[in-house]
């Protein structure tokens, strides 16, 4: 759908379908390939542990350098460090220096929500600006905390939905994903 113009794309299954590797995939190849910088957020860590696991995973044997431009950036508390840290993570403390280099950032939609307001998180506004912001565990959308997120893309950028749309979501029930997904079904 991106080549037809088309702001949003979907990813939608039922859980276990596949959607994070699928994904994976996908974001790498944007990065790594096209040279395209991804935005992967959630609104909470979990989904985002399982996307950081298998990108890592797919890039086990890659070149450092090919690292580098890949990293999953945790909530600043002590515990979502911790479960990270067999993850390509980058600290808070390390964000000056690595943000700048990534292509693919991985990142709850509070942390970039963060940027304003800790010294930590303000290396955000030295990422390059997203081609694409891939929005995991879609049902929830609807927060507030998405905002900055989309401040982080460039005014062509293209948005993947991933999701179950069938799943109630915490903030947004569903809604905004269900629509996106009939929006897109009616094209």
């Amino acid at each position: 759908s991106a080549n037809r113009g088309n702001k949003f794309s979907y990813l939608a299954g039922f859980p276990g379908a596949g959607k994070t590797y699928s994904a994976a995939m996908v974001a790498l190849v944007l990065a790594l390939v096209c040279d395209q910088v991804v935005l992967w957020t959630a609104e909470v860590n979990a989904p985002l542990l399982a996307a950081g696991r298998m990108v890592s995973q797919m890039m086990l044997n890659s070149a450092p350098f090919l690292r580098d431009t890949v990293a999953f950036l945790p909530g600043h508390s002590e515990v979502s460090r911790m479960e990270t840290m067999d993850l390509v993570t980058v600290s808070p403390e390390q964000r000056p220096e690595a943000v700048p280099k990534l292509k693919l950032a991985i990142v709850t939609a509070g942390s970039a929500a963060a940027t304003t307001s800790s010294k930590f998180y303000h290396s955000f506004s030295a990422l390059q600006k997203a081609h694409w912001i891939f929005v995991d565990e879609a049902q929830g959308f609807g927060s507030w905390l998405f905002a900055q997120v989309f401040l982080l893309a460039r005014h062509d950028a293209v948005t993947l939905m991933i999701g179950d749309p069938a799943q109630p979501g915490a903030a947004g029930q569903g809604e905004e994903l269900r629509a996106c997904l009939n929006s897109i079904a009616a094209l």
